[in-house]
């Protein structure tokens, strides 16, 4: 293995380990002092040598997923927003977008300004804003960088600061074909910065526990997808078919098969919508 990429991975991983190990109330500080130290060390990480080119594809396939879902004339909010790609994107066609993030860093890079764009520094699990603010809620590959025991918590946070039938529109890595971070060279399991990876059988009670219902999941390519079309109205499955189809990839003996699978049946991925029914 490259002598570079061990390095990461000791790194992230005793990083990680301490984010997971801290007192609930530690947590802020820790994760950025997480982060800043490895973006400090592994100079060479692979998001810091992303081109712009490179980085506003990423946004279009974050688009392809998430625009159409939120649609127009809407309340929004992303978290996790990093620079404000997305959320400024989507302020083009939506009311009041807000995007937060934790890293002061990210938020100074952003590149969009617009009238009805406010972009904040704040926690996941700790969501200023009155209750029933928003139509929709974003976020895209965070869930897993969140403390285990956040999670729920952060679910709570986006049902509170959501309309009654607002949405939680969210995708991240599927830990039946992971891990997904750096530990993927190494280990079985995330052991890096993905503190915890999930699957639609894992996410989907505790979605419904915290009183979120009809929770979706696309199932065609994203590119097929456009507002108003045919497909848009029935291109989505109940996550709870996709859970079930979690069955079939987990019986894969190998990585590389149970990859294959998932691949075949689209959960290589997950990615939710799901409302709030009261």
């Amino acid at each position: 293995m490259d002598p570079k990429t061990r390095q990461h991975y000791e790194l992230e991983k005793r990083l990680a380990q301490r984010i997971l190990d801290c007192a609930p109330e530690a947590r802020p500080a820790v994760y950025l002092d997480a982060y800043d130290t490895l973006f400090r060390e592994i100079s060479w990480h692979p998001s810091l040598r992303l081109t712009e080119a490179e980085k506003d594809r990423l946004v279009e396939q974050k688009l392809r997923l998430f625009a159409p879902m939120v649609g127009a004339g809407r309340d929004v909010l992303e978290i996790g927003c990093g620079r404000g790609d997305m959320i400024g994107r989507l302020a083009a066609r939506n009311r009041r977008c807000v995007g937060v993030d934790v890293s002061k860093v990210a938020l100074a890079q952003r590149r969009t300004e617009a009238p009805n764009l406010t972009l904040l520094v704040m926690e996941a699990c700790h969501l200023e804003f009155p209750d029933a603010s928003f139509d929709v809620v974003l976020s895209s590959q965070v869930v897993e960088h969140l403390h285990p025991d956040d999670v729920t918590l952060h679910l709570r946070e986006v049902h509170r600061v959501l309309r009654p039938r607002g949405r939680y529109i969210f995708d991240t890595p599927n830990r039946l074909v992971g891990p997904h971070d750096v530990s993927k060279f190494f280990d079985e399991t995330a052991t890096g910065f993905h503190l915890k990876e999930w699957s639609y059988g894992d996410l989907l009670p505790v979605l419904k526990s915290l009183g979120f219902g009809r929770v979706r999941s696309q199932f065609l390519p994203e590119a097929v997808y456009s507002r108003g079309s045919l497909l848009f109205r029935i291109g989505f499955l109940p996550a709870a078919a996709k859970a079930f189809l979690e069955r079939a990839v987990a019986a894969g003996r190998t990585r590389p098969e149970r990859l294959r699978r998932a691949r075949w049946a689209r959960i290589a991925g997950v990615n939710l919508s799901a409302e709030k029914l009261h």
